[in-house]
């Protein structure tokens, strides 16, 4: 196959480039980006940081017919309006309205790119919340995209897949879309999910940063464990005896695959029930789903702790040279912004196993 030629679209800090270099790579097919493109300007600077490369700005204002010739089509067109975390898809009860967000739209320039520039191939990431987001009237909001995508001469296929699939130990649920132009995609399949997986602990610094421990966090909330509600500040070092024993907890790595709430550390939501931010996991399973508003905590031997950035980014299959931005809030921010890169980097080498 000849050197690919590639557009990164709404490129974030480089996941997607770092896993279709990764899948190229492997394949021995020669690859060249020709442009990426990221209106955030803090996002930009990591990625610069990293590949070195020019970065056009805002999608919206860049005229398709000047997109450089290219092969194929990536990116992860944001997510916000459909993921069950916005408050936009709890306003609307999952329907999507441009009016309200017009983010929900940004997807019809990725369309556009398409229908000017005719690239081969495209591969595309959105959240799970995608499959169900609906239009004003009803209809559902994937089927009205994949049929002006089709009406471009794609054949498009595509499959819910959770990066704790593909050796990454974050449960994160993408959809993801492949296309081609003038090919069937009829016998193409989505790769197989791999029989090991990780678990948090894998990931995780020997040694932490102070930092990043929750010792004060918590101190005026109730802690819900098997063994009764207690205040936090006057149970903790009780829940760490309880939670490891001398005969330490390696029995949890056999459990099967899925996250392991420890405990729910509630306060004052106005429902009553605890928040994401609130709740504090096992090491020894999978992490949430990370994102951009906050990291989930972990309980350790050392204490109760968060990500620090460089975790974070390694639960998004990122490798240890990936520089991360200097700013906390913006890595962790970044980090939850993400693609999983191993769960792409799996797809996009099938995919290319499938049209060679």
């Amino acid at each position: 196959m000849k050197k690919i030629k590639i557009i990164d679209a709404f490129a974030g800090v480089g996941g997607f480039r770092i896993a279709v270099k990764n899948a190229l790579k492997s394949l021995k097919t020669d690859y060249e980006f020709v442009a990426s493109i990221e209106k955030d300007k803090h996002c930009r600077q990591t990625y610069n940081e990293n590949f070195k490369c020019e970065i056009l700005d805002d999608i919206t204002k860049i005229d398709a017919k000047d997109y450089p010739a290219h092969d194929l089509l990536v990116g992860g067109f944001p997510c916000q309006s459909f993921s069950v975390a916005g408050n936009l898809h709890r306003k609307n009860k999952g329907k999507v309205d441009f009016k309200d967000d017009p983010r929900s739209e940004l997807i019809y320039y990725v369309i556009n790119i398409l229908k000017v520039k005719k690239p081969k191939y495209f591969v595309l990431e959105n959240v799970k919340g995608l499959l169900k987001a609906m239009n004003p009237d009803g209809s559902y909001f994937i089927d009205s995209i994949l049929d002006e995508i089709k009406k471009l001469g794609y054949d498009v296929k595509y499959k819910l897949l959770d990066s704790s699939d593909y050796g990454i130990a974050q449960k994160r649920e993408r959809v993801i879309f492949v296309g081609a132009l003038n090919k069937s995609l009829d016998k193409f399949k989505f790769p197989k999910p791999q029989k090991k997986f990780k678990v948090v602990k894998d990931i995780l610094d020997k040694t932490i940063n102070k930092k990043h421990l929750l010792t004060e966090e918590w101190k005026t909330y109730t802690l819900n464990m098997d063994h009764g509600k207690h205040k936090v500040g006057t149970s903790r070092l009780k829940y760490m005896k309880f939670i490891y024993p001398k005969e330490s907890r390696k029995k949890d790595t056999k459990r099967e695959k899925r996250l392991i709430l420890d405990c729910e550390i509630c306060n004052d939501t106005p429902n009553g029930r605890s928040r994401q931010r609130d709740r504090l996991y096992s090491p020894y399973g999978l992490s949430p789903t990370l994102t951009c508003t906050s990291m989930p905590a972990f309980s350790c031997e050392d204490g109760w702790r968060k990500l620090s950035p460089r975790e974070a980014f390694r639960l998004q299959g990122f490798p240890e040279s990936f520089k991360i931005h200097p700013n906390n809030n913006q890595a962790y921010k970044q980090a939850g912004n993400t693609v999983p890169v191993n769960m792409l980097e799996a797809v996009v080498k099938e995919f290319f196993k499938f049209l060679s």
